[in-house]
């Protein structure tokens, strides 16, 4: 997926769009829970390596659960997901956009 992310910010030809995603392949949560599994650290480091190699790059989160644990409890998940990933790249330094 970085290799991905990469090769679209260097793409001079190519340009934003609301039908352009990339899926963080390695990014996963408890079940029932936002919180980041281990695993998730590396890829999101990479990320933040990448969007402080490009800093003009800025970077939308978005999310969805799967049908694991208490629906009671994921209901929140979609939102609650990417802002701890977002909190975790900030604690790298890394700013949202205003």
């Amino acid at each position: 997926m970085e290799n991905k992310l990469i090769a679209f910010i260097e793409d001079t030809k190519r340009s934003v769009d609301d039908k352009t995603w990339f899926t963080f392949d390695r990014l996963t949560f408890e079940t029932g829970k936002a919180t980041l599994k281990p695993e998730s650290q590396e890829q999101l480091q990479n990320i933040a390596e990448i969007l402080k190699a490009y800093p003009k790059v800025t970077l939308k989160l978005g999310g969805y659960t799967d049908n694991m644990g208490d629906p009671s409890l994921t209901s929140n998940c979609p939102s609650r997901g990417p802002k701890r990933s977002w909190r975790t790249l900030s604690s790298w330094a890394l700013k949202p956009a205003a």
